[in-house]
């Protein structure tokens, strides 16, 4: 099975940004989940709403996260050499 870059093609994917993690959680974030999200110090973090592998299956009961390139890219991190 053939591995999708999701950090570059995420269906939720918006302009401008990258895909940072997924996390374990809902819509709703509370508990341990909160901490999970409150980790991700991007201030321009958005929660998606469906998680994906790296080979495009869905991922229950977790979701990703998104962040605006040019921050991270203000904070050193180079996306164009993320795979």
């Amino acid at each position: 099975m053939a591995r999708n870059d999701f950090n570059k093609h995420h269906p939720e994917l918006r302009r401008g940004e990258f895909f940072v993690t997924n996390i374990s959680g809902s819509d709703n974030i509370s508990g341990s989940d909160w901490t999970d999200w409150e980790r991700i110090t991007h201030k321009t973090k958005r929660r998606g709403k469906i998680a994906y592998d790296i080979y495009g299956k869905l991922m229950c009961s977790m979701i990703p996260v998104f962040a605006q390139k040019e921050e991270l890219k203000k904070t050193g991190i180079d996306t164009d050499k993320i795979s």
